[in-house]
Order: structure tokens, then C-alpha cells, then sequence
């Protein structure tokens, strides 16, 4: 998990933003085990080295437009915020459209059922993923980054009603996804995805 991490971050360092998740699901999977919980968190702080060393290496070496005083400063920070707003709520629907029933549903029944450990997860991995959007400006692009919580949402789903009946959930919302029209949330506005074959 700490090695595919490490990768994710050498891929775009928005995975940044899932790693409380990830230190949390840890200590969720090995029972709260002090001794387990110290381990993965260790793992993960060595796959934040690569990536550490990949941007000290490229700011020495070149000019680096987008460092950590660009996405601090105060007029992206303003911008994000005032941008974003308007688009957010769709940008976030349009992420996963209807799959978010998974997510909803867990939050509600586990808070029912005392699972709040499963339901800190999932609200960490959403809350967290949403921080991005302070700081960087593709909605839709960057909120995909929700998707272990939409994984995570069906399992327990599954669990709960049985595999039969997640299965023919799942294939109805499948379905059902496919007549919402897609859109795009970007810096400012909503852009309708069109299908290549129209073109």
C-alpha cells in the first residue's frame, strides 16, 4: 500500500490529499494495533521520499512555477474559494453521479450502527479530497480522488444487503448513470461532456 502510494505521489501529488485516509484505514484493518498502526505510518512517511527528492532535484535544476508559495499564496487561495463555489455541489455530484448512493448510505447506516471508525474513513478521504479544491482548480478531475470511499461505501453496501442484492443495485445505478448527462466542472463553470462517437 505504501509502495503504490509513493508512486501515486510521483504521478500527480494530489494523492497527498488521501494519505490521512490511508493512515487511518491502517489502523482500522489491524484492529487499532499500536505496534501495526506506527509501522504503516512509518511505511508511508518512506514513500513520501521519492517524491521529496524528485522536487528538490527539479528545483535546483529549473524554475518551478507551481511550488508551494504559488498554491499558498493568498490570491489563489482567494480565487479557489470565490471560483469554485458556484461549481462545487455539481462538480462533486458529476464526479460519480449516482454512485454516491454507496457513500450516503454507508455514512447512514454506519453512523446507525456504530461503525464510526468506517464512516471517519470515508468522511477523511471526501473532506480531504475536497481541501484540493483551496488550492487547485479542476473540480471534477481532482475530486475523482474520492474514489476508494465510493469502493470502500459498496463493500460495506455489499455486506449489509447481501451480494445478490448489491449486485442488481449496482447493474440499476449502472444503468441509470448512463442516462445523466456527464459534465465537467471546471475553474468557473460546468462544461457538457460530449461523447467522441457524436463527433
Amino acid at each position: 500500500s505504501a509502495t503504490l502510494f509513493g508512486f501515486a505521489l510521483l504521478n500527480h501529488e494530489s494523492a497527498l490529499f488521501i494519505l490521512p485516509a490511508l493512515i487511518l484505514y491502517s489502523n482500522y484493518k489491524n484492529n487499532k494495533n499500536l505496534i501495526c498502526f506506527s509501522r504503516a505510518t512509518l511505511f508511508y512517511a518512506v514513500a513520501l521520499l521519492p517524491y521529496l527528492a524528485y522536487r528538490y532535484y527539479v528545483s535546483i535544476h529549473s524554475a518551478v512555477e507551481y511550488n508551494l508559495s504559488f498554491y499558498f499564496s493568498k490570491e489563489t487561495i482567494r480565487n479557489g474559494i470565490t471560483l469554485l463555489l458556484p461549481v462545487f455541489l455539481p462538480g462533486l455530484f458529476f464526479a460519480f453521479k449516482l454512485f454516491w448512493v454507496f457513500p450516503v448510505f454507508t455514512i447512514i447506516k454506519g453512523l446507525i450502527s456504530k461503525a464510526y471508525a468506517l464512516v471517519s474513513i470515508i468522511l477523511v478521504i471526501i473532506i480531504c479530497c475536497i481541501c484540493q479544491l483551496i488550492l487547485a482548480y479542476d473540480t471534477t478531475r481532482l475530486l475523482c480522488l474520492i474514489f476508494p470511499a465510493i469502493l470502500l461505501s459498496a463493500e460495506y453496501l455489499r455486506e449489509t444487503i447481501g451480494t445478490k442484492r448489491f449486485e442488481v443495485l449496482s447493474f440499476i445505478l449502472i444503468i441509470l448513470n448512463f442516462f445523466v448527462y456527464q459534465y465537467i466542472a471546471t475553474s468557473d463553470r460546468l462544461v457538457r461532456a460530449i461523447p467522441i462517437f457524436w463527433n
